[in-house]
């Protein structure tokens, strides 16, 4: 009965979200950041068919802006419209909405950080935090640190960025958001190497490591094999190679070129260059520009070691060709949208699968109507064919009914 309910309810939004798609915009807004959490996919494919102007008030047409901005981030689409934000930006400051205010100057600084314009997108970043001052949520005040610790570290700027990667982790405990909580971590960890702090460095993949029984194994073990790499480079290679075979037990999709890579460049510093050799071929399998540039020095410095004098050579000129061509550099750059291109494709697939839904949801709600026409009909019949014993009679009749169906 559950199961059945569930399924009416969802025939029911499904019609709601028709029913206002023709008629009221404000109600597909509600709608719209209702559904954002858990399936911002459908607010994409919904909010690209309006246009902003279509909306009646400065309200709806700021909404609409931020909401938009707000789906396409979640969806990891491109941000490179601000005029677009700046509409929130401008509504929600302009009249003290600070919740809203705070998010979209947000989604401001995050638009200026993909378009590389730094001090925009700390500018916006910093006055976000003003006015998230007052404001009780942990989720977006964690991805308002996050996006600015990650900031500041590509600025090489390595104590705020600490400083408030740290804020966006106590954030994300409150919330207990593990997947987060790990990732900053790691982020935490790497930015205490560049500060040449290894104890502290150290605490903090330990401490990401507890989250272990709490996240997808993938996920945990491509942390793990960061942490491996760092005790690679302190000397720990004991601990860090029982690691990295743990790790090659659960990684299989593309990081797993990486993972060779860490492999044979542990084994060439423990000289062990049998094994180094044979992660390092592996390495060479990558479509990735800037795992192969890796594995090729790696091939060219095992082959010197082994005496292989030819070998190294070629494979020391092929590493400076790959390094200086300057359609290679172009390469690495596409490698590095296919990610990108790949949810989008992802996006076009689900967006298909939510037209077939919806033509089942429509296809449902026919045949549960037509099956409650039916039973109302039969019920009827008996009744009028029932005589004093009606009660019972009506009960018999839809049994026999029942079965006739």
């Amino acid at each position: 009965m559950t199961r059945f309910w569930s399924i009416i309810q969802y025939v029911l939004l499904g019609g709601l979200f028709w029913g206002c798609h023709w008629g009221n915009k404000g109600a597909i807004l509600e709608q719209a950041e209702d559904c954002m959490e858990e399936c911002p996919d459908s607010v994409v494919r919904i909010l690209e068919n309006l246009d902003i102007n279509s909306f009646d008030s400065d309200y709806q047409r700021a909404k609409f802006a931020f909401l938009w901005t707000q789906a396409r981030h979640k969806c990891h689409l491109p941000l490179v419209n601000d005029s677009l934000i700046d509409v929130a930006v401008a509504y929600f400051t302009e009249n003290g909405e600070r919740q809203y205010a705070a998010k979209s100057l947000l989604y401001k600084g995050l638009v200026h950080k993909q378009r590389k314009e730094v001090e925009k997108a700390a500018e916006a970043f910093a006055m976000s935090e003003q006015w998230f001052e007052g404001v009780e949520d942990d989720q977006y005040k964690a991805l308002l640190y996050n996006h600015y610790g990650a900031l500041m570290m590509s600025e090489e700027n390595y104590e705020d960025a600490l400083y408030y990667l740290k804020e966006a982790l106590s954030y994300y405990q409150k919330g207990d958001s593990v997947h987060y909580m790990i990732s900053v971590c790691g982020t935490i960890a790497k930015g205490y190497i560049l500060l040449e702090q290894e104890d502290s460095s150290k605490a903090y993949y330990a401490k990401g490591m507890q989250y272990k029984d709490r996240i997808p194994s993938r996920r945990y073990y491509l942390y793990v094999k960061d942490y491996a790499n760092f005790l690679r480079r302190n000397g720990e290679y004991t601990k860090a190679e029982q690691m990295l075979l743990e790790c090659e037990q659960y990684i299989k999709d593309d990081h797993r070129y990486s993972l060779y890579s860490s492999m044979a460049t542990l084994y060439y510093e423990t000289k062990e260059y049998r094994k180094a050799l044979t992660y390092a071929e592996k390495v060479m399998e990558s479509e990735d520009s800037v795992v192969v540039r890796g594995g090729l020095l790696n091939l060219y410095r095992i082959h010197r070691q082994l005496g292989n004098v030819d070998k190294s050579q070629s494979f020391h000129d092929l590493y400076r060709e790959y390094d200086n061509d300057i359609t290679l550099r172009r390469k690495t750059a596409e490698v590095a949208v296919i990610p990108h291109e790949m949810r989008v494709k992802a996006l076009q697939i689900a967006n298909e699968r939510g037209i077939k839904i919806q033509w089942r949801l429509m296809a449902c709600l026919v045949g549960v109507v037509s099956v409650g026409g039916i039973l109302y009909v039969l019920i009827r019949k008996n009744r009028e064919n029932s005589g004093k014993n009606g009660r019972r009679d009506w009960r018999k009749g839809t049994g026999k009914s029942m079965r006739w169906l």
